[in-house]
């Protein structure tokens, strides 16, 4: 979660599951091909062919392989880790955070005929979590696209 959780505690009080999305701002800074400085995390990311270097306003520096997954998933949180962080807090449930996930943003941008929710016609786009809320496997239109 990028937003403080305070802040996002205030916008939850003010609006509510029913009136809030959850997303992210992961933009795949390992596989940009342009510069590009992160202002809030004061730090820049240079593509270098099969690398990126990482260069902090402190003067730390850092390179890493742009093609070993291993190397880049932590440069970013992506949606799932910004739920993660959210359930965490043990302040909304589940049935909260799937709302604000997946039925308000498929009713917002005017996809709900197809998306958001498990019904019959629908596509059948589902992740599923473990106990931990780890990803086990990815259904996207019937189809399994990542399994563990």
């Amino acid at each position: 979660m990028t937003v403080k959780p305070e802040a996002f505690d205030i916008m939850y009080k003010l609006k509510g599951a029913d009136k809030m999305l959850l997303t992210t701002d992961a933009v795949g800074l390992s596989r940009g091909e342009k510069e590009f400085y992160h202002y809030i995390r004061k730090v820049k990311f240079i593509p270098e062919r099969e690398n990126i270097r990482i260069m902090y306003d402190d003067g730390w520096e850092e390179v890493r392989s742009r093609t070993d997954y291993e190397s880049i998933k932590d440069l970013e949180l992506g949606f799932l880790g910004s739920v993660k962080n959210i359930l965490k807090r043990k302040k909304y449930s589940l049935e909260e955070i799937v709302k604000m996930s997946s039925y308000n943003a498929s009713k917002y941008i005017g996809i709900y005929d197809r998306k958001g929710s498990i019904e019959i016609g629908k596509d059948v786009d589902i992740v599923v979590l473990d106990e931990n809320y780890d990803l086990e496997c990815t259904v996207c239109r019937g189809k399994i696209e990542f399994k563990k």
